[in-house]
């Protein structure tokens, strides 16, 4: 999930990102243990994360125009928000989704 956010910082669009790393998500899932469905669930919320810097996202290049925040403000802040969901989707991964029916293997 780490390597989906880092790469997920260097596309500006939710869609864009999502469509370009679930291919490579379900590449490996086929190659490894890991269930398709779990691990491209895993590579959509993490595309999903465009906290870190204002060129992520055009809702993020807005706000931060105003003039509201520094960049520093918003990094601190993204990581700290990034960390939750990374905590938090791996957490809801291992243990929600099997009872769901979405095994990890």
């Amino acid at each position: 999930m780490i390597l989906f956010v880092l790469i997920r910082i260097v596309f500006t669009n939710f869609t864009a990102a999502a469509a370009s790393l679930m291919p490579v998500a379900l590449t490996v899932a086929i190659g490894s243990p890991f269930n398709p469905v779990w691990l491209g669930m895993i590579c959509v919320v993490a595309s999903s994360t465009s906290y870190l810097f204002p060129s992520q996202s055009a809702g993020n290049m807005t706000t931060y125009s105003l003039g509201y925040y520094s960049g520093r403000d918003m990094l601190i802040l993204g990581l700290i928000l990034t960390l939750v969901i990374i905590v938090f989707t791996l957490v809801a991964a291992f243990t929600y989704w099997p009872l769901l029916g979405i095994p990890k293997m």
